[in-house]
C-alpha cells in the first residue's frame, strides 16, 4: 500500500487491508478516477461493464467487514466499516472512499469515534462533528488589513480543494499565523508600515525555518504608489509602476477588450505541473520589472509575459488620462528567490512572487473553461509551499 500514502485522487484497484503503520491521514480515493482503472481491467467482461462501481465497492466492503453503521451529519452521509487498525468511509455522494489510521481519527474527531463505538450493528446515528476531514499539506494566509481592492474567496476556495488551509489575519495587529507557508496580499490600497516589513522581511528571512515561506502580492492597475511596499519588494529585484497599465494591440493577442490580454507562460522555472497551458487570460494588469538577475543571494525569474505586440499606459496625473509611454512586451508575474540552509544538507526556498495581473486569479476567470488561469495559479502555488518535492 506504499502507493496509497498522501495521494489525493488515485486511479488504481482498491484494496481494503491496511495496518496501523501505514497512517493513513485522511486518504481520498477518487472513485469516479478508479471507476475508469476498474472498467479498463475488465474490458473484456461486459457484466461487469454495466454494473455501478460505487456498488461493486460497497459489496465488496460489506463482503470484507460485514454490515457497515451509518451516519448522518449536516455535510451528508456515510457508510463506516471498522477494521482492527482502519477506519473506513464510503460516502453517500457515490463519489469517494476515505480511509483513515483508527488512532488519528480518534484524535481528530473524538465524539465520533465515540459514537461510533457505542453503535451496535447497523445502526444510522446522527451527528455535529463532521468525520471529514482534509489532508492539508500547506498553509496560505491573506492579509485583511490593507484595504484590499480585489477578493480573493475564489481563489482561495480553488487552494482549500488543493489541499490548501486557508488563514486571514491582519499584519498591523496579528501576528503572522503559524505554520504560514505563503502570506497574501491582493491588490492592497494603504502601505505597510515599517514595522509590518519587519515582521514579513523577518518571517521571509527566518534560516531556521524548514517549510517554504513566500509573499504573493497581487497587483492592480489602479494601486497607488506604497513606498514602504515597494522598498519591500525592490528587496527582491522587483518592483511594479504604480497606476499603470498593459494592453495589447493587434487581434489574436487579447479578447474582448485590449486589457484582457492573452499572456504567455515562460520555462524560466518549472512549476512541475503541466507541460503547457492552453490560454492564459492577464485581464487588467501592471507591469513589473526585474531589477536584476542576481544579487544579494536573490536571484530572480520571469514567470510570465504580455503579448509582444504590448503597449505600458501609465496615468498622468495631469490630464488625468492614461498615456502611453512605450511599447513591446512586458513582464506580467516575476519572482524573485533566495535559497536557505535550515540544517546539514537541507535548504528550502523563500519567494517574493509579484503578480501585476492580480485579477488573473479573478473567480470569473478561474471557472472559465476556456482559459488555463486555474490550473496555472493552483501550479504556482503548490510549487512556491514545494508541494511533490
Amino acid at each position: 500500500m506504499e502507493d496509497l500514502k498522501g495521494v489525493e485522487k488515485t486511479p488504481v484497484e482498491i484494496e481494503y487491508s491496511f495496518t496501523a503503520k501505514d497512517k493513513l491521514y485522511g486518504i481520498s480515493i477518487d472513485l469516479e478516477e478508479a471507476k475508469q482503472a476498474w472498467k479498463g481491467l475488465n474490458e473484456t467482461d461486459p457484466y461487469l461493464q454495466e454494473q455501478d462501481y460505487f456498488r461493486v465497492v460497497q459489496t465488496e466492503l460489506i463482503e470484507t467487514y460485514g454490515k457497515p453503521l451509518g451516519i448522518d451529519w449536516s455535510g451528508g452521509s456515510a457508510s463506516v466499516f471498522l477494521t482492527d487498525d482502519t477506519i473506513v468511509l464510503l460516502m453517500m455522494d457515490g463519489q469517494h472512499l476515505l480511509l483513515y489510521d483508527k488512532e488519528y481519527f480518534k484524535r481528530a474527531w473524538p465524539e465520533t469515534y465515540s459514537a461510533l463505538l457505542a453503535s451496535p450493528g447497523s445502526e444510522t446515528i446522527k451527528i455535529q462533528e463532521a468525520p471529514v476531514k482534509r489532508h492539508v499539506e500547506a498553509c496560505a494566509a491573506v492579509d485583511t488589513g490593507h484595504t484590499p481592492m480585489m477578493s480573493v474567496e475564489g481563489f482561495t476556495s480553488e487552494l482549500e480543494k488543493n489541499n490548501f488551509e486557508i488563514k486571514e489575519f491582519n499584519l498591523l495587529t496579528d501576528e503572522i499565523p503559524e505554520g504560514t507557508q505563503v502570506i497574501i496580499f491582493p491588490s492592497p490600497s494603504a502601505d505597510l508600515t515599517e514595522a509590518e516589513v519587519e515582521k514579513v522581511s523577518t518571517y521571509l528571512n527566518d534560516d531556521k525555518a524548514s517549510e517554504f515561506r513566500n509573499l504573493v502580492v497581487l497587483y492592480t492597475p489602479q494601486m497607488e504608489e506604497l513606498p514602504n511596499l515597494k522598498g519591500l519588494m525592490n528587496e527582491w529585484g522587483l518592483d511594479v509602476v504604480p497606476q499603470s497599465e498593459v494592453t495589447a494591440t493587434s487581434d489574436g493577442s487579447y479578447v474582448q477588450y485590449k486589457d484582457y490580454m492573452i499572456a504567455n507562460a515562460t520555462d524560466e522555472v518549472d512549476l512541475g505541473g503541466q507541460s503547457s497551458y492552453g490560454y492564459l487570460l492577464a485581464p487588467m494588469a501592471s507591469p513589473v520589472e526585474v531589477l536584476w538577475n542576481g544579487r544579494n543571494e536573490v536571484t530572480t525569474s520571469v514567470l510570465m509575459t504580455s503579448p509582444e505586440d504590448a503597449e505600458r499606459l501609465v496615468y498622468n496625473a495631469e490630464s488625468k488620462e492614461m498615456e502611453t509611454v512605450s511599447s513591446g512586451q512586458e513582464n506580467l508575474i516575476a519572482m524573485g528567490t533566495k535559497m536557505y540552509k535550515y540544517a546539514s544538507n537541507s535548504y528550502r526556498n523563500s519567494n517574493v512572487v509579484a503578480m501585476g495581473c492580480g485579477l488573473f486569479t479573478d473567480k470569473s476567470f478561474l471557472n472559465a473553461s476556456a482559459f488555463s488561469n486555474k490550473d496555472y495559479a493552483i501550479d504556482l502555488f503548490t510549487y512556491l509551499v514545494g508541494i511533490g518535492e
